[in-house]
């Protein structure tokens, strides 16, 4: 989801670790890990110690991204027939019920449809407390009488590519606490997104705060925590999980999505940092010496969502000095590796993004103390599927992004 989030620096943070295993992942009982060892060593493995790992942006970003609501039944079905043996998902965001309540419906329809494959599940309920900016009437006027003139009858899941394509200097002529407030009731109808905004603001983050972190497993966790990294925009956090994978051992591997460049869409708002590239630099230097910190099987896997990726393959590079610092750290990405990797983040060739072009902006990051014999990777979740909208069947993409898969022997 490269579009316009909410602002707001380091707020009070309501958070609750969430896993299936209530000791951290550790004690599941001898059925299943016979079981998944059974089925991994067959099916993943073929016994020569490979393990694949894989992550995919699953844009359930309503007000964001295009039919978020109508998506999720078939994201969740597509997961369900997926086969890897850890899952790391982003933007699996609360929604909000009648009542206005952020709920966990969203995490709770892939956990339940993914159960069978992976049982083993790990997220990091973050939760923001205070309040957004806010607009006065007056500088609000002129932008909602352009969203009304250009944007009457849009989908909701549609307003904000209406809005920042329509009325770009409207939006950009209101405070940066009144864009903030904007782009945190995203999702609402635009009367309702007025109206609170004029009114003392709303929330502080959006998708009340949540990171949208969803971090899946065939195989027991042996420990898990979460790190919060200082952001100006949507919450960002990092999940670290070690496992313990048939025929490799243990594996520490990391979850996350980082800051992305939205320079273009809105002025950076300030605080820890002074821009959105610094901003993502800092999460990765924060990221890459945590990992430093708390591996201790001297096999890491950090993948995710990381809005940074490389001049190469015809893809448009964003902040590649950002992806350089996994590089300096000894990380190698086998899917940027090959000699022209595919777009994740496609205009045009995406059904949910518009534009042409595209981004290399998701990754999964190898470093293995003894260097894996092989590797290999491939972009996944690039098909499109039949989905009912409220416009009818349409053959759509399941998210805005791709996903990647990379395969690792020891």
């Amino acid at each position: 989801m490269k579009r316009l989030a909410v602002l707001i620096l380091v707020l009070p943070i309501f958070a609750l670790a969430c896993s299936d295993d209530s000791d951290g992942g550790g004690n599941n009982g001898a059925t299943n890990n016979a079981t998944n060892n059974a089925t991994n060593n067959a099916t993943n493995n073929g016994g020569d110690g490979t393990a694949s790992f894989a992550t995919w942006n699953v844009g359930l970003a309503e007000g964001f991204v295009p039919f978020a609501t109508e998506r999720i039944g078939p994201v969740a079905d597509e997961l369900s027939t997926f086969d890897a043996d850890v899952l790391c998902l982003q933007e699996v965001w609360l929604v909000q019920d009648d009542a206005g309540q952020w709920t966990t419906n969203n995490i709770d329809a892939i956990k339940d449809a993914v159960s069978d494959t992976w049982p083993h599940s790990y997220l990091h309920l973050t939760m923001a407390e205070g309040e957004a900016g806010s607009c006065t009437e007056e500088e609000v006027a002129p932008l909602e009488a352009c969203v009304t003139d250009a944007c009457d009858g849009v989908d909701l899941d549609m307003l904000s590519n209406c809005v920042l394509a329509n009325c770009n200097a409207e939006f950009f002529a209101t405070s940066t606490g009144c864009q903030g407030c904007a782009a945190s009731q995203l999702g609402n109808p635009l009367e309702e997104i007025i109206a609170t905004c004029t009114s003392g603001g709303g929330d502080a983050y959006a998708y009340g705060g949540h990171n949208g972190l969803l971090l899946l497993s065939k195989h027991p966790f042996a420990a898990t925590e979460a790190l919060e990294f200082d952001s100006a925009l949507t919450y960002r956090t990092a999940l670290h999980a070690r496992i313990d994978l048939p025929d490799q051992g243990e594996v520490d591997v990391y979850c996350t999505h980082l800051a992305a460049d939205l320079s273009n869409q809105i002025t950076y708002p300030g605080g820890t940092y002074t821009s959105f590239a610094e901003e993502n630099a800092g999460q990765i230097d924060k990221l890459l010496e945590w990992v430093d910190t708390t591996q201790t099987t001297g096999r890491r896997i950090v993948m995710g969502d990381f809005n940074t990726g490389l001049d190469k393959g015809g893809n448009t590079p964003e902040l590649p000095a950002n992806f350089a610092l996994f590089g300096q750290a000894g990380y190698t990405s086998p899917y940027d590796e090959q000699a022209a990797p595919q777009c994740t983040f496609c205009d045009g060739e995406n059904t949910l993004v518009e534009g042409e072009g595209g981004e290399a902006i998701d990754h999964v990051f190898v470093k293995y103390d003894a260097a894996p014999s092989a590797t290999s990777a491939e972009r996944i979740f690039d098909q499109t599927r039949s989905i009912e909208t409220t416009e009818g069947a349409m053959d759509l993409h399941l998210s805005d992004h791709f996903g990647i898969r990379v395969d690792v022997t020891p």
